[in-house]
């Protein structure tokens, strides 16, 4: 295989793993109702499924399974800029194509869960305050990142 596209489909394999599992868990846990394994499951399900994809390509591409941790390693020189774009397509092919399967295998979770994607609480937070909470977070995760990488 090309070397160059080798952390490509890393990033690709391992963002669709995260994601099916991590947003399967959240359909599966809907489609169950009360026999469901709740908030403790999906938790177990997210964490789990990404220290697995870690250990499985973190030698490979770094395992950043995001746009906004390939940006910040390649602003503080951890990532290499020529890489930037190469891996955000694959991050979002990969996890675009969990989104699609997802919606394939669970039909009612479109309705009922979004597929496990997040949304701002209806009345309760604005798009103004959901998007500051999303920097926020999204900080913490970089940060954590950072942490350890």
């Amino acid at each position: 295989m090309n070397k160059s596209l080798r952390p490509a489909l890393a990033e690709l394999i391992g963002t669709f793993c995260f994601m099916f599992i991590g947003a399967g868990s959240i359909c599966l846990d809907a489609s169950l109702g009360a026999k469901g394994y709740g908030l403790l499951g999906i938790a177990l399900a997210h964490g789990l499924m990404l220290s697995v994809m870690v250990s499985a390509f973190g030698h490979i591409s770094g395992a950043h399974f995001n746009p906004a941790v390939t940006i910040a390693l390649a602003v503080t020189k951890k990532c290499s800029w020529s890489n930037v774009v190469p891996y955000i397509i694959a991050q979002l092919v990969g996890g675009t194509t969990a989104g699609f399967l997802l919606k394939f295998v669970f039909p009612s979770a479109v309705a009922s869960v979004h597929l496990g994607t997040p949304a701002l609480a209806a009345g309760e937070i604005d798009p103004m305050n959901g998007t500051l909470l999303e920097a926020i977070l999204t900080f913490f995760l970089v940060t954590a990142v950072m942490g350890t990488a």
